[in-house]
């Protein structure tokens, strides 16, 4: 069957090199699948981007700084290039003042046309697994077995818009059972929030968003994509955002000045003896009936300043001080808590009140881009981060190093690869390189992080240390992606005498990718990937044949087939599917089988969108429960997601 497979694989390759060709667009959200997988709020917001393109002609400085992967320096050229020759005639004009890399990333959300008038859009969106899960047969989970998203988005002008979401996953009973909402008022001079929204501030220690610091084969992302400031925020990542009001105000002597209240219900774990909240749970799910008791326990309340202010061109400070409340405290101790989970998490936040203040910078000089954060809460060590980036047209470098002291505590913070709330007692240093030349590509990036601290479970400091180097080479027709990944990492294991010992892990993840577009508006795409591992020694790999055509300008199609084969789940291999948009996929597939899928969207009416999806799943080797957390997988999965998109 795999001889079979890579032959059509070949057969489909050799059609395409025959076949007249032409450039076409692929799925826009493909560059970023290394940070949706990270991170699912990052594709709610992309697509939220890519139903409001940038009006490239109509947007000032403000509007721009908003696009990802766009610098000031960018944002002056743009606005310079503007200025001197009048408004844009199209759009790939901007790809000869910001270069071809940068314009590709940034493509999908921006647009030649006027923004458009009052709309309406409706989103509804469901899941549904063919075969039941055994914890809904079992009635371990007390809902149903359907996954429901329903959006509602009103954008009057560009400065008034609204939003309401609801959602519920699979498992749970209410159909409300997560739902978030805001009004947004804009004004040249001031603007306000009422509802969710979210923060990133300098490098993210202290308020920081999805894109305030996560790695990627994009390896100067880190440095580059700065969306400093508030953004109205509407999704289904239940613990994300902020509830609450944000008021943000354009001061004298180029300063912005922002208010931010906040009152976030968190889900909490608790004590049943005597009921006290021990800790938080970041989970979102309310499936079972001790799931339904932790929801919304603590009430988080935020009162926050903001302000920043622009002294020169290339120079800018900023200020933010914030207090956080919970109600009730958290009383994580001795009393609440096993010896064990309290010697496990000894940094863990007990208490009802938190106070951190924060002071961060951004200087350009030239090609030179510096800039960094030092952070304190409640008077305790503080934390530190500073990064360096080079510029140049051909190449770009840069270094980001941070240190988290091991009494910091920041609810709203992150730090490089790290996603949790309350980071604390860690330091690394990410380093990372980028050459561009016309049709060619090198992208390079080394990070090492280590713990700061001895718990009980890992006796020794855990040290991680990882690099990734991806090239790419690109025609008109023809894109070949190659990239190896390197990850060595420190993992503690107990043994018979209820001691623990280091094991080292060690994985390489090699990929090579050739994508093709062809003339009759099909694109290819074939991928093979081998992951191997020592302690233990594993291996796998996965090999996919991807299709996406058109027929017409109503009917899309996307099909693909995938063979994997791993040893256990330590050697599982991540696949990144196409999905409905504003959601995603990323399967770890292990043990031996095969999968397909395809993916169908329809337009007939430029107010009506729809899309369809059905996965098929087969296991031949599941004897894997052993490793997967005691679940026994199912050797066939199938699942039906359906997604309805209306305008008025």
């Amino acid at each position: 069957m795999f001889r079979t497979l890579i032959f059509y694989c070949f057969m489909g390759i050799m059609i395409v090199f025959k076949s007249p060709v032409f450039p076409q667009e692929t799925d826009p959200l493909e560059p970023w699948m290394d940070l949706i997988q990270e991170d699912p709020a990052i594709a709610e917001i992309l697509e939220d981007l890519l139903e409001h393109p940038l009006p490239v002609n109509d947007a000032d400085r403000e509007d721009w700084l908003k696009i990802l992967l766009l610098p000031a320096s960018a944002v002056d050229s743009i606005l310079s290039y503007r200025e001197r020759h009048g408004e844009f005639k199209s759009i790939r004009e901007i790809k000869s003042v910001i270069g071809k890399e940068r314009y590709l990333r940034i493509r999908p959300f921006i647009t030649l046309r006027k923004t458009k008038a009052a709309q309406i859009r409706l989103t509804q969106r469901n899941y549904r697994a063919v075969e039941v899960p055994d914890e809904i047969k079992d009635k371990i989970y007390r809902g149903s077995n359907l996954y429901s998203y329903s959006k509602i988005t009103y954008r009057y002008n560009p400065y008034f818009s609204a939003a309401l979401v609801s959602q519920k996953d699979v498992g749970e009973t209410d159909f409300n059972d997560y739902w978030t909402g805001f009004i947004s008022f804009q004004t040249k001079q001031w603007r306000l929030i009422l509802g969710s929204y979210y923060l990133n501030f300098g490098h993210g220690l202290l308020f920081s968003s999805p894109f305030g610091r996560i790695k990627s084969s994009m390896v100067t992302l880190p440095f580059t994509a700065k969306r400093d400031g508030a953004y109205p925020y509407i999704g289904s990542a239940e613990n994300f955002g902020n509830t609450g009001l944000l008021f943000e105000t354009v001061l004298l002597f180029k300063s912005t000045l922002r208010l931010i209240f906040a009152r976030n219900l968190r889900d909490g774990r608790f004590n049943p003896a005597n009921l006290q909240i021990t800790g938080f749970d970041y989970s979102g799910y309310h499936r079972t009936l001790s799931e339904i008791r932790r929801k919304d326990l603590i009430s988080e309340q935020i009162l926050g300043v903001n302000l920043t202010r622009q002294i020169l061109p290339g120079l800018l400070f900023g200020l933010s001080a914030a207090r956080f409340n919970y109600d009730p405290p958290i009383a994580f101790k001795s009393e609440n808590v096993s010896a064990s989970d309290l010697r496990k998490n000894r940094f863990h936040f007990r208490g009802n009140r938190l106070q951190a203040g924060s002071f961060y910078y951004d200087c350009r000089l030239g090609s030179l881009y510096l800039s960094g954060e030092w952070v304190i809460a409640d008077l305790a060590s503080p934390a530190v981060s500073q990064s360096f980036f080079v510029d140049r047209k051909s190449a770009k470098f840069g270094v980001l190093f941070w240190r988290l002291s091991k009494n910091f505590q920041s609810p709203s913070g992150r730090v490089l690869d790290d996603n949790g709330p309350f980071p604390r007692a860690e330091q690394g240093i990410y380093a990372s390189f980028s050459w561009n030349k016309e049709n060619r590509n090198w992208n390079f990036y080394k990070l090492i992080k280590k713990q700061l601290w001895r718990g009980y479970s890992n006796p020794l400091p855990v040290l991680k240390d990882e690099w990734l180097s991806e090239f790419n080479y690109r025609l008109s027709f023809l894109s070949i992606t190659s990239r190896l990944r390197h990850k060595l990492y420190q993992q503690f294991e107990s043994i018979a005498d209820s001691s623990a010992i280091r094991v080292l892990r060690q994985s390489n993840q090699f990929r090579l990718q050739c994508a093709f577009r062809s003339a009759n508006n099909v694109n290819l795409k074939t991928r093979i990937e081998i992951n191997k591992t020592k302690s233990p020694s594993e291996k796998g790999f996965l090999v996919f044949q991807d299709a996406n055509f058109k027929v017409g300008k109503s009917f899309q199609c996307n099909l693909r087939v995938t063979f994997f084969q791993t040893d256990s789940y330590n050697s599982r291999i991540y696949e990144y599917e196409t999905d409905l948009p504003g959601s995603f996929s990323n399967y770890p597939l292990y043990g031996q089988g095969f999968k397909w899928y395809f993916r169908i969207g329809w337009q007939p009416d430029p107010r009506f969108k729809f899309w369809f999806k059905y996965r098929y799943l087969h296991l031949n080797d599941r004897n894997l429960n052993d490793i997967d957390f005691g679940r026994v997988e199912k050797p066939l999965q199938r699942s039906i997601r359906f997604q309805v998109q209306a305008s008025l």
